[in-house]
């Protein structure tokens, strides 16, 4: 058994085959670690040093123990091509995503983002259906390739205490009916847009309806990795008018 006790010889004494029997039933199954009398003891040695590294370990499983469990590093069965992932050269000031590349190198991302400038204080009022800029609603975010979503957000330190007045209630609103377009823009490209309506349906009134800041986002699903602005535009269709009050552009990666 690999437990056994490897038999310590003298200078010039003779070695038989029972020393050399003993070697092999050690050497030919679990290989553990032993002391300095060659006994196998629990928790002792280790596989080379800080000075003198193993150049590989080839091995189908590497299993870690603790408490009486192990935890289990292994090869898929199905593995199709030999690959090798090299692992982050330290780790992250924060919680982060740990995040593989084509090249197996692993790395962290906070994830990037960003929040822009409040919307103008009184409401900004649009009536043409020509896409206009949203005051201060645009950021500038560098990303990693991952998907980012685009979001309104309500003011959260709005200068009331958070008693809802008519300048800081952060919302998008038609108040003279017709319908309204929210967009979501990078250059002149648009990547979102959501309508809203405020008209009665029933009786063709204009009415007034607000709409929570947050329920206009939309996913950029494949930005390319590096620099991206972004900003919201703001129109209107038919006879109406829409108002935007201090609402703020959201830019995250997911």
């Amino acid at each position: 058994m690999s437990t056994s006790s490897i038999p310590t010889r003298a200078n010039l004494q003779t070695i038989d085959q029972t020393w050399f029997n003993i070697i092999q039933n050690v050497l030919g199954v679990d290989f553990v670690p032993r002391n300095a009398s060659g006994v196998a003891v629990d928790l002792a040695g280790n596989m080379g040093t800080l000075t003198f590294a193993w150049a590989a370990l080839y091995a189908a499983a590497l299993q870690l123990r603790s408490n009486g469990n192990t935890a289990g590093l292994v090869a898929p069965a199905g593995l199709a091509a030999s690959y090798q992932l090299t692992m982050p050269p330290a780790l992250p000031a924060s919680a982060s995503r740990l995040i593989v590349d084509a090249l197996g190198n692993m790395t962290f991302s906070a994830g990037a983002s960003a929040v822009s400038s409040l919307s103008a204080s009184n409401p900004q009022r649009f009536t043409s259906t020509t896409l206009t800029d949203v005051t201060n609603l645009s950021v500038t975010i560098t990303a990693s390739g991952r998907p980012i979503l685009l979001t309104l957000l309500a003011d959260q330190n709005n200068s009331s205490g958070g008693t809802m007045t008519a300048s800081n209630r952060g919302s998008v609103e038609m108040d003279q009916g017709g319908l309204g377009g929210v967009f979501f823009v990078e250059g002149s490209t648009v990547l979102g847009s959501q309508t809203l309506q405020g008209t009665d349906s029933v009786n063709s009134n204009p009415i007034i309806i607000d709409y929570p800041a947050s329920s206009f986002s939309t996913i950029v699903l494949a930005p390319s990795a590096g620099s991206h602005t972004y900003k919201v535009q703001g129109a209107c269709f038919n006879p109406g008018r829409m108002n935007i009050y201090q609402c703020k552009l959201l830019a995250m990666e997911l």
